[in-house]
């Protein structure tokens, strides 16, 4: 079975790194080849040259180009795929006329968000109602995502990112970290996600202003980079600059969120709706109590008051308190992030995820 993956880039975030584990799992199957078409050169995975995955670049030379439509059915049409697979919005559009024109499976991978509410604004939407009929399979990463876009359940299927745990065995020792970063505080709380407006590092601020009037023992580490990384650190008093850290993008974040007492994930409620998000599931792995937003998908990971703490909105009031309460009651705490790390060894492991899309495939090329 050879099966043909496309998406517009390769750079660090939740998408590309599933679809990179994916890879990796499907290169060890006899039967199964993959090659991958990446519409930009922004590539930051360059272990995926270990897979032998066969990688084509499509460039557009405009955010505009209709080129594009004729260059990618032609490449498509050369590969000669048994399943085509996109992960992004647009990606799924530029696919069209092939899908149109072949009776190849076309898998429709690109809902890994759960919106508030419908919005015209939001090209998504208006992607998904021009591919959705055209779809053989629509996968989604939470079964938010699928209620939210009225996915036909003919269609639909939900497969929640899975978790490869040879990320952190080679971890460095958490004192070592802290000294690279220069941490002598007693207690870390940190939040891993973009500068952009879908997250709240705004109130992640606000909240650790609040905590550090009344406490000086804890480190405030924000992992991520983004247009808002500058107004972010500019909402920080002077006097209290020395018990916050911005790393902007780093590739090991495990390592640092390995040093956490809790990780946080703030969203913009108003605007964004998370899928399952890799930042909790890595705060999970290594054992963090969680405390996020209401959004989306969190709740289908995150267990209210076991592995941590889903709250209506992201106030002072909402936040502060659980945040001192797990950092003063250290067993508690252990007692969440061992639950967290059981329940993402039961329900997110990375080879129920390669199973699950295995047996879209299988079942999509028989129908066909």
């Amino acid at each position: 079975m050879r099966i043909l993956h496309i998406i517009d880039t390769l750079r660090s975030g939740g998408r590309e790194r599933q679809l990179v584990e994916l890879l990796k799992g499907l290169s060890e199957k006899n039967n199964i080849s993959c090659e991958l078409i990446v519409m930009s050169e922004d590539i930051h995975y360059s272990y995926l040259n270990d897979y032998n995955i066969k990688i084509h670049f499509l460039l557009r030379n405009s955010k505009n180009d209709i080129t594009i439509f004729f260059k990618l059915y032609k490449l498509i049409k050369s590969i000669r795929p048994d399943i085509l697979h996109s992960w992004g919005s647009m990606c799924s559009v530029y696919c069209l006329p092939f899908i149109l024109l072949s009776k190849v499976p076309f898998i429709n991978g690109f809902l890994r968000n759960a919106p508030p509410k419908w919005n015209w604004r939001n090209k998504d939407w208006i992607r998904c109602l021009i591919t959705f009929p055209f779809s053989d399979a629509i996968i989604a990463n939470s079964n938010t995502a699928l209620e939210i876009y009225n996915v036909p359940p003919a269609k639909g299927y939900c497969i929640h990112n899975g978790f490869d745990f040879s990320r952190i065995n080679n971890i460095p020792c958490p004192i070592s970290m802290r000294e690279k970063l220069g941490i002598d505080k007693k207690h870390i709380v940190g939040m891993v996600a973009s500068f952009t407006d879908k997250k709240d590092f705004s109130s992640f601020i606000i909240c650790a202003l609040e905590i550090l009037k009344v406490r000086e023992d804890v480190t405030f580490i924000a992992v991520g980079d983004g247009e808002n990384r500058i107004q972010c650190e500019n909402m920080i008093p002077e006097s209290y600059k020395e018990h916050f850290i911005f790393t902007g993008k780093v590739l090991d974040s495990e390592a640092i969120i390995n040093i956490f007492d809790i990780g946080l994930l703030l969203s913009n409620m108003k605007l964004h709706g998370e899928g399952i998000s890799n930042s909790i599931m890595e705060y999970m792995a290594l054992q963090k109590p969680v405390i996020a937003s209401n959004s989306g998908g969190n709740k289908e990971l995150v267990v209210h008051e076991k592995t941590g703490y889903i709250v209506p909105n992201n106030s002072v009031e909402n936040l502060v308190p659980r945040i001192i309460y797990l950092l003063d009651n250290p067993n508690f705490s252990s007692q969440m992030g061992a639950a967290g790390l059981s329940r993402i060894k039961a329900d997110f492991n990375f080879s129920s995820l390669i199973n699950r899309y295995m047996e879209i495939y299988e079942e999509k090329l028989v129908g066909n």
